[in-house]
């Protein structure tokens, strides 16, 4: 049962999808401040300035695209002090953002029992081609959650049939995409997460692959920047794991590790938050680490990373992936302001 306190926070949850996915673009005007950022992808230089992204021309002026976040209002969500993170619900409340969250999934009966400040846990998606749009799918997370519907055809509920301790996990089904909507997602997630420049970010969880192979397995990202970019571990079709932050021209860390299907994997991912070179990128399977790397992990200098996936956070057309998910973990070391 979710408590009065719980559900209005949850409906600023699925607030900060709803925004995302109805951010106006601005006129075709130049920036007013400083480049924040510049990449090439896919050939074209693009500049990031003011929370809009710019095709820089052969002249070298500013082109505008499309408005990616609204400066300040990330910074304007939270309250940081030396002993605590806040964050403010759409209710105006400030609720507490912990450095560690523990969860399992024991003693829940269906995924509504998950959701609520007590466990953690504040959303779920369940993308396809069913609910294929940021609309469809927050609408969907409400009937369910509000509403007791059931699902239609991706699912996440708690489980007893597999599990790596105690006596439940998180099992996920996610459809295959298709041509029309090609990312299938079927995932948990929270937004008690507030990870800055400077911060290092321990997360990890067990994987059981039934079926398929799913491509997203883990996320740490931004709801307020269009896209939800931040780090992510991804496997490809023969499960060969890397690390991506899913911005700009996608710098990408690789391993030959091979996630296995039928047993029990712990995925363990440690990073320092760097919109630099300075970053820095540990994977481990089972203790084993098999990525070390350095380089970019936060998009700018200013992002807030402040929404955690886990599940199938991903998966491609190649068939429906069947996966269960246990012993969630996730830490965050601060940068403490003074």
């Amino acid at each position: 049962m979710i408590n009065p306190a719980s559900r209005r926070f949850l409906v600023a949850a699925a607030g900060l999808l709803l925004a995302a996915a109805c951010t106006q673009t601005a006129p075709g005007t130049s920036p007013t401040g400083d480049v924040d950022a510049s990449f090439v992808v896919d050939g074209q230089s693009v500049a990031i300035a003011d929370g809009n992204a710019y095709v820089v021309a052969s002249d070298g002026s500013l082109v505008f695209i499309k408005e990616l976040y609204t400066p300040g209002e990330a910074q304007a969500a939270f309250r940081v002090s030396r002993n605590a993170v806040l964050r403010v619900g759409e209710d105006g409340k400030w609720y507490d953002v912990p450095d560690r969250l523990e969860m399992d999934f024991e003693d829940a009966k269906g995924v509504r029992d998950l959701i609520g400040l007590e466990r953690g846990w504040t959303n779920f998606t369940l993308q396809s081609p069913a609910a294929p749009t940021v609309p469809d799918y927050v609408a969907l997370f409400k009937r369910i959650l509000a509403d007791g519907a059931g699902f239609e055809d991706n699912r996440v509920e708690p489980s007893e049939e597999n599990f790596h301790r105690g006596a439940a996990s998180l099992r996920t089904y996610a459809v295959a995409g298709t041509d029309a909507v090609p990312v299938s997602k079927a995932s948990l997630s929270s937004i008690l997460v507030h990870a800055v420049e400077g911060d290092t970010v321990d997360l990890s969880a067990w994987y059981f692959i039934e079926q398929g192979m799913p491509v997203g397995l883990m996320d740490l990202e931004s709801s307020f920047i269009d896209q939800g970019p931040g780090m992510r571990v991804l496997a490809d079709q023969t499960g060969r794991l890397r690390v991506e932050l899913k911005w700009g021209d996608k710098p990408t860390y690789r391993s030959e590790a091979i996630l296995p299907v039928g047993r029990w994997t712990q995925l363990r991912l440690r990073i320092l938050l760097s919109a630099a070179q300075s970053g820095t990128i540990e994977l481990w399977v089972d203790n084993e680490l098999v990525i070390d790397a350095t380089g970019q992990t936060l998009p700018l200098g200013d992002t807030i990373l402040d929404r955690f996936e886990i599940g199938t956070t991903a998966n491609n057309d190649l068939g429906p992936v069947i996966m269960f998910v246990d012993d969630v973990r996730i830490e965050t070391k601060r940068v403490r302001t003074p």
